[in-house]
């Protein structure tokens, strides 16, 4: 079994990845937009969904989304999406879009001081994945839980 866990900065796809993988004991493997080590092309995300047994915290959706969001082009191109979702409907992998109100994402990224995206960076994001998560296989959530909940997990 594979998931794919994905949606803008302070969603809360931390939370729902270590939710299942304490539920699962599936490794969790962190996909960051923002990092360059390797390219995020068609190959590395075919190759990551032939392992078993794993929850990716972002995936391809992010590639697309933090490209529009920071003005540069997308190492995947519109042939690439499509085959590489043919092979997540194939091997039906589950994937979780997060989200979560706009004011909400500015103050959990601010409060983690992160600096990533700014708020109207993420207001771009919010509407970029709205587009790109629109698809009959993916199952949206909203991680509205209290603070005091979210720091309990």
């Amino acid at each position: 079994m594979i998931y794919i866990v994905d949606g803008p900065d302070g969603a809360g796809k931390d939370l729902l990845c270590s939710i299942l993988q304490k539920s699962t004991g599936y490794e969790v493997k962190h996909l960051s937009h923002d990092n360059y080590e390797r390219p995020f092309n068609r190959d590395l995300y075919l190759s990551l969904l032939d392992t078993d047994n794993v929850i990716y915290n972002r995936f391809h959706f992010s590639e697309i989304v933090y490209a529009r969001v920071k003005n540069r082009l997308s190492d995947i191109d519109s042939n690439d999406v499509a085959a590489i979702e043919d092979v997540i409907k194939q091997k039906n992998v589950v994937v979780i879009y997060v989200t979560n109100a706009l004011s909400i994402l500015a103050k959990r990224t601010k409060s983690r001081g992160e600096t990533f995206v700014n708020a109207y960076e993420l207001k771009i994001a919010l509407q970029s994945y709205e587009f790109v998560m629109n698809k009959d296989f993916i199952s949206k959530i909203t991680m509205n839980l209290p603070e005091a909940v979210i720091n309990a997990l």
